[in-house]
Order: structure tokens, then C-alpha cells, then sequence
């Protein structure tokens, strides 16, 4: 357990000597920072998805364009029509309405939604005002 205490300690104390090196920096260099930190994320990040997901896209397409053609055949269906028809039972899947009806917007899931929100974006909007705050406090 100490370890544990000490490996979270080191880690909060790591954390504080980032915070305070990108305070006591000048604005438009935190600025400058943070962006260029936001875009080599956001950039990783695409590049990984990309990878996980590019080829299990191109087989759910050719699968899915397999079911329209023989579909559109056996039915004599336009593609307007199909297109129309897979919208609505898109739809009617997505609210429950294709077998028995689940309420999914009980107090439960409703309540998990909520703690979800708030728990991933407060806490970085929480800390993103803070260190707003700082900056404008040094001014």
C-alpha cells in the first residue's frame, strides 16, 4: 500500500511542477504551448483510429453493400426506397421500438448520463478556468 501512496504522491507532485512551469511561463507562450500540445493529440490520436478502424470499415461496407444489392433485387426496391426504409429502421432500433419497448431515459441511465458529463468535461473545464484564473491573477 505504501507504494501505491508514494507512486501517487510522486505523481502529484510531478503534476504541480508541470502546472507551475507552465504558469510561471509568459501567456502567449502558454498559449503557444498548449496549442501545439493540443494539436500533436489530436493528431496522434486521428493517426490511431485511423489504424484500429480503417479495416474493419472497408469490410462493413462491402458487407453492407452486399445486403443492398440483394436486397434491392429480391424486393424490386429503387435506391431511394431502400434508402428510406434502412432511415427508418435505424431509427426504430435506435429508440427500442423494434421489439419490446425499453425506457433508456429512466432515473438510472439518466442519472449515469449525468455523472458521465459531469465527471469528464467539469473536471476539465473546472481545471481549464482555474488556470485561467492564475494567468490573469499574475497579470
Amino acid at each position: 500500500m505504501s507504494s501505491q501512496n508514494a507512486a501517487l504522491e510522486w505523481r502529484r507532485r510531478l503534476r504541480e511542477q508541470v502546472i507551475m512551469k507552465i504558469c510561471k511561463a509568459k501567456t502567449g507562450s502558454k498559449l503557444i504551448i498548449l496549442f501545439v500540445c493540443l494539436i500533436l493529440y489530436m493528431i496522434l490520436c486521428a493517426l490511431i483510429f485511423s489504424a484500429l478502424e480503417r479495416d474493419i470499415d472497408k469490410k462493413s461496407y462491402e458487407y453492407f453493400q452486399t445486403v443492398k444489392i440483394n436486397y434491392t433485387r429480391r424486393y424490386n426496391m429503387s435506391d431511394k426506397e431502400w434508402t428510406r426504409l434502412i432511415i427508418q429502421a435505424s431509427a426504430m432500433s435506435k429508440r427500442g421500438f423494434l421489439g419490446e419497448y425499453k425506457d433508456y431515459w429512466n432515473f438510472y441511465h439518466s442519472f449515469w448520463f449525468t455523472t458521465t458529463i459531469v465527471t469528464t468535461m467539469g473536471k476539465k473545464l473546472l481545471s481549464m478556468l482555474f488556470l485561467v484564473c492564475n494567468v490573469n491573477t499574475e497579470q
